[in-house]
């Protein structure tokens, strides 16, 4: 592989492992959710969209494989989008889906650091969540702890 190229990702969850994390984040929210892989390595997790306008909630996760001669492999987990309703926001719902994704991740995948391009304003909400901004980058990250057991949510 040449500078910068990007290989086929190792060790991508199965769809039983991704409906696992469904079944969980369904439990937190109390709305049928349903998990798919949308294409290449991007995941979905969505709330049933029964026939209302905008969706309740989504979940868009990428696989990032990179390989560059000078560092070599890396991998990472881009969270896309997280979109949590109105009416489900300030209960703690949100922090208590991204501990659950981090948790999956942990448990279901090899990698250990997830990336995100967070909105301007929201920085506080995901800094709650265990993720920092590295001084004079754009991205915030947070590093897996692997193979943890899932958070204890009550």
């Amino acid at each position: 592989m040449g500078r910068d190229d990007r290989g086929p990702f190792p060790e991508l969850p199965d769809g039983a492992s991704w409906s696992s994390l469904a079944d969980e984040v369904e439990n937190v929210l109390g709305v049928t959710i349903e998990a798919f892989i949308e294409k290449d390595h991007r995941y979905i997790v969505r709330a049933v969209n029964l026939g209302l306008v905008e969706q309740l909630f989504y979940l868009r996760l990428s696989f990032q494989h990179r390989f560059s001669e000078g560092t070599g492999e890396a991998a990472w987990i881009k969270l896309d989008y997280l979109v949590l309703d109105e009416t489900l926001r300030c209960r703690g719902l949100g922090k208590r889906v991204v501990e659950l994704t981090k948790a999956w991740i942990g448990n279901h995948t090899g990698i250990e650091q997830v990336c995100l391009f967070a909105r301007e304003g929201v920085d506080s909400f995901w800094t709650k969540c265990g993720f920092s901004r590295p001084p004079d980058e754009q991205r915030m990250h947070c590093f897996i702890d692997r193979g943890g057991a899932l958070p204890n949510l009550n």
